[in-house]
């Protein structure tokens, strides 16, 4: 783990909200989406955090909100989910949706002629957005994000293409985690707090842009976004370690920044 920005310290005098990417950072990497392993104890240390944090705690995942409610049940946690489209500000509240149409039946047809070129390619049907996971090689991902980028361009720009590890999100253009987060913090318990975001990949940038518009601490996990961080983890085993040593210094008593800025310089070393 290392400080990438020493002088960006937490604003001490706000209280904190974390904003929790998902795969990759809090769960490892799985070869297929439905793959994916919670490890013994993540729920319970999230409600926990939830609780200390009064609230101000939100997964934000190109996921459905469902589906994470599927994989941290029993826990309804503050949610963006599907790149923005879905937000949900409260813990077990109402799912907010932006009023975006599914894929046509052309760009379906397009992807699809697209993806049946590559045996190790498939389509992940998300409802609002889809998602092609492959296991390509660096020529032939970009062979294969052209082709997606072009079926999204017949659509007169209403749909894009956002390309991650190993998968290329197709989604509609006026959605990302950014706006998604910028929903979360018109509302209590989000509003006036000091964002800390957790991510790793190209698909939570626009997460990490809001963040430091808004001033906040953004932490990259893994290699592909280490540079976009304030601090570096070197993989979603480190995110707990964090999240547990968070969990028990506000317990202690601890400000929650605080506390932070202490577990980062006690473990420098990534």
């Amino acid at each position: 783990m290392a400080w990438m920005s020493p002088a960006r310290a937490p604003e001490i005098g706000k209280p904190m909200a974390l904003l929790l990417d998902v795969d990759g950072t809090l769960l490892e990497f799985a070869p297929r989406p439905d793959a994916v392993v919670v490890p013994p104890g993540l729920v319970r240390l999230l409600a926990a955090l939830h609780d200390r944090l009064e609230g101000a705690l939100a997964l934000v995942s190109g996921r459905s909100i469902d589906t994470l409610d599927g994989l941290f049940d029993p826990l309804r946690l503050p949610a963006v989910g599907l790149h923005g489209i879905e937000r949900r500000p409260a813990y077990g509240g109402a799912v907010d949706r932006l009023p975006v149409e599914p894929p046509s039946p052309r760009l379906l047809a397009a992807i699809g002629q697209a993806v049946r070129r590559y045996d190790s390619a498939f389509i992940e049907h998300k409802g609002s957005t889809l998602a092609v996971h492959h296991r390509l090689m660096k020529d032939g991902a970009d062979l294969l994000h052209r082709e997606l980028k072009q079926a999204c361009a017949a659509e007169g720009g209403e749909w894009t293409t956002l390309r991650g590890r190993q998968v290329i999100e197709l989604k509609p253009a006026l959605a990302d985690k950014g706006h998604g987060c910028e929903a979360l913090f018109a509302h209590a318990p989000f509003a006036g707090r000091h964002a800390v975001a957790f991510g790793d990949d190209t698909t939570d940038l626009d997460m990490f842009a809001a963040v430091s518009r808004w001033g906040g601490t953004n932490i990259s996990v893994g290699a592909r976004i280490a540079g976009a961080g304030h601090l570096r983890l070197a993989s979603p085993r480190q995110t707990l370690a964090v999240l547990l040593e968070l969990d028990r210094a506000i317990a202690a008593g601890a400000p929650p920044h605080s506390a932070l800025r202490q577990i980062v310089e006690s473990t420098r070393a990534v």
